[in-house]
């Protein structure tokens, strides 16, 4: 059961109990229930709240006896009562009401709650039951007569013989008259000796009994009719009565046919008129559903305290009656200073009226609302919550109550709105990225056609930029592209689109040129920014930079043409000596040819056996012990030697061959997994990625499947690894195959987390395992807190979401350092290893070593 289930069980219980639940406060009845107006002859509670004095419902010679025990509790001479008065209904009559009552506090101010029981039938009963008494003692005395006038007219036997047949006749008529009042009491009935032998019982005792009739059981005794155990504390209970000369209730668990029922059971002596003690007599109602209900309105009730979301419920009005802890730890208002006042309270004014006349219209309409909306805490802080209104409706369906459940989310909205950043936006220069470039130039393209515009592209990238980071680190290499984005964003207007789409890869959008000389004169400023030497992390650079350009229309029509041709223009500065400006001219696209030709030999490579594995060692970072490995492709070209990833994986990826190369990374990584286990050297984990085609392609369940099979190789051993991009490709696609992937046992964890397009609404519903947390996060650590921030919401998040956490690129004890004290599970980089072909990854980690031994 959900709280907001919780909530409205709670209410509704409370409200549709057959016992009457009242609050008195200054002789006035503060709050009562349905069954409370009702027991009294009130159509409904609001009639009495407020307007009719405790007093009006007493008869007049017991008001000071209600008023007394009134004034004890409140005055703290007793706790709690128990007692019962005579009550007045609204129509004249009276009733017999039990008062089960305490001290309380409502509203801040001494009050009394309880509950009240019509035990009008009860009283009766006793009344009864005195009664039955008085007929018994009547009775004997009457026989004692007829023996003495039996012993005095015995010269007459005949008239004295007909005398008692007359008296037989008239016990026996009462009898019956007694026995068919008893039958018809709605509760068990019975009369027993003084040595605990049934004399008379109704038909619903009996019946509990299993016997057809009440007289099979006159004359037994309760070891006659009940498992000893019980038997014997009924006899108890009789002897505690006729001892203790008084009666007295219980409530007692009983098993009847093979069910526990819960009864509340009387007993009191019998004595005759002249003080003899008779024997006992006893009463017994179900109270089952009475116990169930109790007991779910204490679960109720415990939910409504111990929930971590908060909760109010208001009136039909909407004033709020009840709160729970949870509401004043988000909402910073304690539950007296809400108690009574409008959830208008905390509105934040981000809102206008008709969106809350919009949640109104559909609470009454549909009874429910869910969704955001942003509310105000004591303080004033504005946060954003996801709420819940719910409708409670009485038995003729009108409106009773409203109940609201809501959560703080400012924690997720935060992680939202930075994953979204980070979906458009380069995490390292804060430049928009690919996605967001595309986006931007396919509006420009949309408005240069319809006004007859032109726009350029400038494409254009560091010269010789990897020597810096092969040279100089990683770290200095990053600061030189946040400076060169600086001083390139200082250099164009605000309509320009600058964006870095990878590595050291940059282009200028620029709107509204037309003229080639002026689009020119663009690049020679670029080329005089980068000509000008900077001083980054003490190093004196001097970089230049080649730029490539294309002009809408002439160079192209499309947003993929156009970059094509700027990128092709590009190559063709640096072909042409570096650190000049090309634009594009159709002969640029001969090179098209060599792409072919690479192509060509992409595609035997499986073939031809030309692929290997490496392998990058994953160390778990509170222990330093090897967890994983992920498997990395590379090429083995006869004459180009060992070719990287990035310098085919892409080429693979357009063309489709990446379909074949993934099917055999996939096989291979498994083969060698079972290879290590037979060699002794026990790899946990191997972590294979997948490509955006092979996800696109159903399958990837069976060639998973197969490839483990194959390779005798658990499911647990393999963890295929997807990016944010791939699956928000074809989300709900994605998500099925990602489904049966999970079903075979497989783990399955996101790659480069933060840097796509992190929906959180998609990956709360992702089989996922694990978070790869990008390298361009990691690079942050140490120099740039908001990165650091990113890093700490990204492990939280996956906590919460029950998922491990890697982060990639770890290159500095610093980096490490940082994250283990974030409680990041799993860490690979350079730190702790680069990339080994299989047998000299077993030679370095086969011998137990830790990470703490770097080489």
């Amino acid at each position: 059961m959900n709280s907001s289930e919780s909530g409205r069980v709670f209410n509704a219980v409370v409200e549709q109990s057959l016992a009457g639940i009242y609050v008195i406060q200054d002789n006035r009845f503060r709050y009562v229930n349905p069954a409370f107006a009702a027991m009294f002859g009130y159509d409904r509670p609001e009639a009495l709240i407020d307007r009719v004095p405790v007093s009006e419902l007493v008869t007049v010679e017991q008001r000071e006896l209600v008023a007394s025990n009134i004034r004890q509790r409140l005055e703290g001479a007793q706790d709690e009562i128990r007692y019962i008065f005579r009550g007045l209904r609204r129509d004249g009559g009276t009733l017999e009401v039990e008062v089960h009552g305490r001290a309380a506090s409502y509203e801040g101010r001494p009050a009394i709650a309880g509950v009240c029981l019509d035990v009008t039938e009860r009283v009766r009963a006793e009344e009864l039951a005195r009664s039955i008494q008085a007929e018994l003692a009547h009775l004997l005395d009457e026989a004692k007569l007829s023996r003495r006038v039996l012993l005095s007219v015995l010269e007459d036997q005949r008239a004295a013989e007909a005398k008692i047949l007359e008296l037989n006749a008239s016990l026996e008529q009462r009898l019956r008259y007694q026995q068919a009042l008893i039958d018809n009491f709605p509760f068990m009935v019975w009369l027993k000796d003084r040595d605990s032998r049934f004399l008379t019982v109704n038909r619903r005792f009996a019946e509990a009994c299993a016997q057809s009739a009440p007289d099979g059981i006159k004359g037994c005794c309760d070891h006659d009719l009940w498992p000893d155990a019980v038997a014997s504390q009924f006899v108890a209970d009789d002897r505690r009565a006729i001892e203790s000369d008084q009666g007295y209730s219980v409530e007692e668990e009983l098993k009847l046919h093979g069910e526990p029922r819960w009864f509340e059971t009387y007993r009191a002596p019998v004595r005759g008129e002249d003080g003899e003690l008779l024997g006992t007599v006893g009463f017994s109602r179900d109270i089952s559903d009475r116990r169930k209900i109790e007991r779910e309105l204490r679960f109720a009730e415990r939910v409504f305290q111990s929930t971590t979301e908060g909760i109010l419920v208001t009136d039909a009005a909407g004033n709020i009656l009840a709160v729970n802890p949870a509401f004043e730890t988000i909402t910073g208002y304690r539950r007296e200073e809400a108690i009574g006042r409008n959830p208008r309270l905390l509105k934040s004014g981000r809102h206008d009226e008709a969106f809350y006349r919009d949640i109104w219209r559909s609470v009454n309409s549909l009874g429910q609302w869910r969704g955001e909306l942003w509310n105000r805490r004591k303080s004033g802080e504005v946060y954003p919550e996801w709420l819940t209104i719910s409708v409670v409706r009485d038995q003729a369906d009108v409106i009773t109550h409203y109940v609201a459940v809501f959560s703080d989310i400012s924690t997720l909205k935060f992680a939202q709105e930075r994953i979204d950043f980070l979906a458009y936006h380069d995490s390292l220069t804060r430049l928009p990225n690919r996605i967001l470039l595309r986006d931007r130039l396919e509006h420009a393209l949309d408005r240069a056609r319809r006004e007859r515009g032109a726009l350029a592209l400038m494409f254009f990238d560091l010269d010789r930029f990897k020597s810096v980071n092969d040279t100089l680190g990683h770290t200095v290499g990053d600061e030189l592209l946040i400076e060169v984005a600086r001083q390139i964003g200082d250099l164009v207007r605000s309509s320009d689109t600058l964006a870095r789409l990878g590595g050291d890869e940059f282009v200028l959008l620029i709107e509204d040129e037309t003229d080639v000389s002026q689009v020119a004169a663009v690049a020679r400023k670029m080329l005089d920014v980068f000509a000008r030497p900077r001083s980054i992390a003490g190093h004196e650079l001097t970089v230049t930079t080649s730029v490539g350009i294309a002009l809408y229309p002439d160079d192209g029509e499309d947003v993929d043409t156009l970059l094509k041709h700027a990128d092709l223009a590009m190559y063709e500065a640096k072909s042409q000596g570096r650190n000049n400006y090309q634009f594009f001219s159709p002969k640029l696209t001969a090179g098209a040819f060599e792409r072919l030709v690479m192509e060509n030999a992409l595609r035997g490579a499986v073939v031809r056996n030309e692929l290997v594995l490496h392998y990058q060692p994953q160390i778990d970072l509170a222990t330093g012990t090897l967890t994983g490995v992920e498997a990395l492709v590379r090429w083995q070209h006869p004459d180009l030697g060992l070719v990287s990833p990035g310098q085919f994986i892409s080429l693979a990826e357009e063309t489709g061959i990446i379909v074949d190369i993934g099917a055999w990374v996939l096989n291979e990584a498994c083969r060698q997994m079972a290879a290590w286990d037979a060699a002794g050297f026990n790899v946990p984990l191997v972590a294979v990625n997948l490509s955006a085609r092979q996800i696109d392609r159903d399958q990837i369940v069976s060639a998973t499947a197969d490839a483990l099979v194959n390779a005798g190789l658990g499911a647990d051993r393999l963890e295929l690894e997807v990016t944010e991009s791939m699956i928000m490709r074809e989300p709900e696609q994605a998500l099925g195959v990602l489904g049966g992937l999970r079903v075979l046992g497989v783990a399955l964890a996101i790659d480069d987390f933060g840097t796509g397009y992190s929906s959180l609404a998609y990956l709360r519903r992702l089989p996922l395992d694990r978070l790869k947390i990008d390298q361009s996060f990691v690079h942050d650590i140490g120099r740039d807190p908001n990165g650091e921030a990113i890093i700490r919401a990204v492990i939280a998040l996956a906590r919460s979401l029950g998922l491990r956490t890697v982060a990639e690129g770890i290159e500095t004890q610093v980096q490490a350092d940082f994250l283990g004290a974030e409680a990041c599970d799993i860490g690979q980089g350079y730190l702790y290893d680069k990339p080994l072909p299989a047998t000299d990854l077993q030679a370095a980690w086969a011998s137990g070593r830790k990470a703490g031994a770097v080489r």
